[in-house]
């Protein structure tokens, strides 16, 4: 198994509304989907919340498939870890 990656990879998330307005204080779940691991916020006055990658409790390994939900909802996104660091 490759060794946990324990760089900073900062996740920003923007939560709007359909009509493209912010949802301010949006309650979200982070997840590593590979291991499992998740993390809930509570976005801020403009609907926004940053987590950085390294702080998860196994971390992250370039190809994990991380997935991000608003609570309460059907809404979500999910990202994948490219190798070069850039999401997908």
């Amino acid at each position: 198994m490759p060794p946990v990656i324990r760089v900073p990879y900062r996740v920003t998330v923007q939560v709007l509304k359909s009509d493209s307005t912010v949802r301010p204080d949006a309650a979200l779940t982070l997840t590593n989907i590979s291991t499992g691991d998740s993390v809930s916020f509570t976005a801020d006055t403009n609907g926004r919340v940053a987590y950085d990658l390294a702080n998860l409790p196994n971390g992250y390994l370039e190809g994990d498939r991380i997935s991000v939900k608003q609570t309460k909802s059907h809404d979500n996104m999910e990202y994948f870890i490219a190798a070069d660091g850039d999401e997908t």
